[in-house]
């Protein structure tokens, strides 16, 4: 090969990976935040209507993306008026006059080798308590959307929503997702 075909392909190679690996993913679709929680042996499936949140994927170094989110609480649906009423206003609870949101941060992202998850580490505040938290977060990547899924689960009482009780689990399985457009 002449120098001029080696620099050409040399070229055409640093364009396409530019292309393909060097961008960052930031116009957000849509963010949904989801929960389960077993209550009287029955599971009770809720989400959050109003979400917020400010992604940037970068494809180059996966570690300088940025995942950041608010929930407003007073949001809360379990497709029960009488129950998200109770959730959102009583003290034990969202309390949402006092704690209006609750937010979830990512500090630390770490790729997991040979797959298509990472493993991230977030800061929660939620009722004003802060706890770090690491989970597992599922990129799936097509050539116009990036597609992020993570599912964890939590114990309410480390924020002290709710009472310890007999009949509601402390444990409540979230699902975050979000999808983010070229």
């Amino acid at each position: 090969m002449t120098k001029i075909k080696i620099f050409l392909t040399c070229l055409i190679a640093v364009l396409y990976s530019t292309e393909t690996y060097a961008q960052v993913w930031s116009n957000l679709q849509f963010v949904k935040a989801e929960f389960s929680i077993k209550n009287a042996g029955i599971t009770v499936n809720g989400k959050f209507t109003d979400v917020a949140a400010t992604v940037s994927v970068d494809q180059a170094n996966i570690a300088n993306s940025s995942f950041t989110g608010t929930i407003q609480a007073k949001s809360v649906n379990t497709d029960n008026t009488t129950r998200d009423n109770h959730l959102k206003n009583k003290a034990e609870f969202f309390n949402v006059s006092k704690f209006p949101t609750i937010t979830m941060k990512a500090v630390k992202i770490n790729p997991i080798p040979n797959d298509r998850s990472y493993k991230v580490d977030w800061i929660i505040t939620m009722k004003g308590i802060s706890r770090k938290l690491t989970t597992d977060v599922l990129i799936n990547r097509t050539d116009n959307s990036i597609f992020i899924l993570t599912v964890f689960k939590i114990n309410r009482r480390d924020w002290k929503v709710g009472t310890k009780g007999i009949l509601m689990s402390d444990d409540v399985l979230i699902t975050l997702s979000a999808n983010l457009l070229k």
